[in-house]
């Protein structure tokens, strides 16, 4: 993709100066005689890791380096983990006990604080359930 200097707009092939030039010269052109007619190679950009695009239109500087719109992924909603969980066990074929084991976990991890339990507290819970 080639960027106009002047407008910082991709070029679509319009007229340039007073000449139309045919829309492979980037692939047959030098930097410089790009450069000579005021265009530039665009350099795109690259979403840091754990981000996404944001809707918004790319933008572009005098070196044709793109700047794109992007923040973190949305934190999902429970209603979103559940489904996730939900369609991958169906997936695995795994027994339906799994989802009464995972309430369980949630509910233990909520009622403690705690992000993860030793298996003889997860016993114990399991234990008083029953």
């Amino acid at each position: 993709m080639l960027i106009r200097k002047d407008t910082l707009r991709p070029w679509e092939g319009e007229v340039l100066g007073e000449l139309r030039h045919p829309l492979n010269i980037e692939q047959v052109w030098t930097v410089e005689e790009l450069a000579a007619i005021g265009l530039v190679k665009a350099v795109h950009a690259v979403l840091p890791q754990g981000m996404m695009r944001l809707p918004g239109p790319a933008t572009y500087d005098i070196n044709g380096v793109e700047t794109i719109p992007f923040g973190p992924f949305p934190e999902p909603t429970p209603e979103e983990i559940e489904e996730n969980i939900q369609r991958r066990l169906a997936h695995l074929d795994i027994d339906p006990m799994w989802g009464f084991i995972f309430d369980l976990w949630n509910e233990v991890r909520v009622l403690k604080g705690l992000s993860s339990l030793t298996k003889l507290q997860f016993k114990a819970v399991v234990r008083n359930r029953l």
